[in-house]
């Protein structure tokens, strides 16, 4: 087989009963359209994250209004007193909104209060974040349709790394990262994880990528999909595309599940090339 239309049977499978209980493995079709879930986990994603940008923004407008407002009533009730009173004009508090601005800027920050009010609000970094995860978003959905649509169903070949030889896990992640972004990573699950950004399994998002170790160092690399929302086996559990060796259950490029006894007791974390 050369891609998944190719297939005639879904590309999830029943899970084993029992670790090493590989025999007799029944296929089922699938209930989902794949691809088109995790569009929609990105679009959530990305509705989230304007919803929290807005807020903030929002937040951050009516704090500088409700700042300035406070400091020019302040200042005009202090002339009113000296007015009152027979007192010269304080000219020194007399001063323009972007003279306002500036004395605050140039407060210590234990001092400024508005600044120590924004540190509520999310810092810059944090709104960076936020952007940034909705830019790569396309370049995700990019990625993961590549695989799905061009990748699935060939032959796991120790060392290979292109459609005409067959794959390894490095060698598939390696070429579906070339192929769909000219992305170079490197050749090696454990170099590919050395060269990642570390992610949590709270920070993880399609088209990460997962790593397991055997041996004392990383032994194989997938990408993550997500949680499975189908009606099959893998409902509810955390999926990955790769390549897989073993001859036995299922083997070449298809889709795995966290929950398979072998990929759950070796994984070993997350991590992010897609930027």
């Amino acid at each position: 087989m050369t891609g998944l239309a190719a297939q005639s049977k879904s590309i999830f499978a029943v899970e084993p009963a029992g670790e090493g209980d590989f025999y007799n493995v029944t296929v089922e079709p699938s209930s989902i359209d794949l691809k088109a879930y995790i569009n929609q986990t990105f679009e959530l994603i990305r509705q989230k994250n304007d919803r929290i940008l807005e807020f903030n923004n929002t937040t951050k407008k009516n704090l500088s209004d409700l700042n300035k407002d406070a400091k020019d009533s302040i200042d005009g009730k202090k002339n009113e007193i000296r007015d009152f009173l027979g007192l010269e004009k304080d000219k020194s508090k007399d001063v323009s909104a972007a003279s306002q601005e500036r004395e605050l800027h140039e407060m210590p920050d234990s001092e400024n209060p508005k600044l120590a009010e924004d540190e509520k609000n999310l810092k810059k970094s944090e709104i960076k974040k936020i952007e940034d995860e909705n830019a790569a978003i396309p370049r995700r959905q990019k990625f993961i349709s590549y695989c799905l649509d061009n990748l699935c169903g060939y032959p796991y070949v120790s060392g290979g790394a292109s459609p005409k030889t067959g794959f390894d896990c490095s060698g598939l992640v390696q070429y579906a990262a070339r192929e769909s972004l000219g992305i170079k990573l490197p050749r090696t699950a454990q170099a590919m994880y050395k060269s990642s950004t570390k992610i949590s399994s709270d920070e993880v998002l399609p088209g990460d990528l997962i790593f397991f170790k055997a041996g004392g160092k990383i032994s194989h690399v997938g990408v993550y999909l997500g949680i499975d929302e189908s009606d099959d086996t893998f409902k509810g559990k955390v999926i990955f595309f790769n390549s897989a060796s073993e001859p036995k259950y299922r083997s070449g490029t298809i889709i795995s599940s966290l929950s398979e006894p072998y990929w759950k007791r070796h994984f070993f974390g997350y991590g992010k090339f897609i930027e």
